[in-house]
């Protein structure tokens, strides 16, 4: 079993609801917070049928230990839409609105399924409710992702509130609309880390895999839709991410993108512990059917033999200039404008040369590998991490040595 060793964190943005906080017991509450202000956020792409996120923030000032009711409402439908009816039962059966409960963290809330409010004209249309509760570690925002499921093409607008179950004029308020996307018609491959150590089984590279239609718009997989995912290298293995320890895939289908939001994340390891270098081509395509082979696209990766690890001494910025701490407890943490950050990386003497597997925890909490290279009688190697920086320590980028 290998051993690491922890040398440097940079604070990093957290991604909304990546579901990596610690499961914390959330104190009951004892008052409810005023909200100042409602934002909405970008919502994930949307096909009828299947189900996206629409994530709303709710911001208020330093509380904890409280609760308060958020609500949201569909405003206009796209006609033949059951989210706006003369029916009540026809609305709430469309169940185009929803909650999932979260359970999780510090901040956490309740489901719900559709309800109903009636319109001018005497219209039903969909709404849902829920209650938020901030434990006891204060917080100035809480971020509520509603479900929405259009069953017809279109747009639909909504109506965000914070105050109580339905809405009132005098309640913090926010606005948003969500126009349904049409089939894949093009794929493009980020590459979150692309170095596959040639020892490391569990981390190696990780892909985000987009899609966009004829019109550009970002859009995601429907039922009866699929993309096939293959490399030509015997010495890797692919599988589902972002997180370790995925399953192994050859293909992505309809719900298979990372909550809800339209991004296929895949993780290519070594497959045996041992490979020669070798570079690897990663093929994303349509898998016949609904959308055609002939929408494709591919990237290459790295296979790096490397060496096994002798004792690291330390690892610090090359520079602080730009750099401020943020002062976790027992960490090195930094806030900057910067998207790169150098480090130097020292070795105890040695007068070989060698390469050793790195792990980078990105502050999404997404682990990636990479390599850092000692030249021969050299005690110190040149270490480069990409990932932006926001002024927030809530997530990290840890940088591991395995030993």
């Amino acid at each position: 079993m290998s051993t690491k060793t922890t040398f440097k964190r940079v604070a990093l943005v957290a991604v909304a609801a990546l579901g990596l906080g610690v499961l914390t017991s959330v104190a009951p509450a004892s008052a409810v917070t005023t909200i100042t202000s409602v934002t909405v956020g970008t919502p994930g792409a949307a096909r009828a049928g299947g189900t996206s996120l629409l994530p709303v923030t709710f911001n208020f000032a330093s509380d904890s230990s409280d609760t308060f009711t958020v609500g949201a409402r569909i405003q206009t439908a796209p006609a033949g839409s059951n989210a706006i009816n003369m029916t009540d039962a026809t609305v709430t059966g469309s169940n185009v609105l929803s909650i999932t409960a979260d359970a999780d963290g510090n901040i956490q809330y309740a489901a719900d399924t559709t309800n109903s409010y009636t319109q001018v004209g005497g219209a039903k249309a969909a709404a849902v409710d829920t209650v938020v509760t901030i434990g006891a570690t204060a917080a100035t925002s809480a971020t509520v992702n509603f479900n929405f499921t259009p069953d017809v093409s279109g747009t639909y607008t909504f109506l965000f509130w914070a105050g109580g179950t339905t809405w009132a004029a005098s309640y913090a308020q926010g606005t948003g609309s969500v126009t349904t996307t049409g089939a894949p018609t093009s794929i493009t491959i980020t590459k979150l880390g692309s170095t596959i150590p040639d020892t490391d089984t569990t981390n190696g590279a990780v892909v985000a895999v987009t899609l966009k239609d004829a019109a550009g718009a970002t859009t995601r997989l429907a039922t009866g839709e699929s993309l096939s995912i293959a490399d030509n290298s015997s010495e890797t293995t692919i599988q589902a991410g972002p997180g370790t320890g995925g399953a192994t895939i050859t293909s992505f289908g309809a719900g298979d993108d990372y909550l809800a939001g339209g991004t296929y994340y895949a993780r290519i390891v070594s497959a045996d512990g041992s490979a020669a270098d070798a570079t690897v081509t990663l093929t994303v395509s349509g898998s016949g059917g609904l959308i055609p082979a002939s929408v494709t696209t591919n990237t290459t990766l790295s296979v790096v033999n490397v060496d096994a690890a002798t004792p690291v001494t330390a690892i610090a910025l090359t520079s602080a200039v730009g750099y401020s701490t943020t002062g976790i407890a027992g960490t090195v943490d930094y806030v900057t404008t910067k998207s790169s950050h150098g480090f130097t990386v020292t070795r105890a003497t040695d007068t070989t040369a060698v390469k050793y597997p790195v792990v980078i925890t990105r502050g999404d909490g997404i682990v990636v590998a990479s390599t850092v290279t000692f030249a021969k009688d050299a005690t110190t190697a040149a270490l480069s991490v990409s990932a932006a920086v926001g002024r927030t320590d809530l997530n990290a980028v840890k940088v591991q040595v395995d030993d």
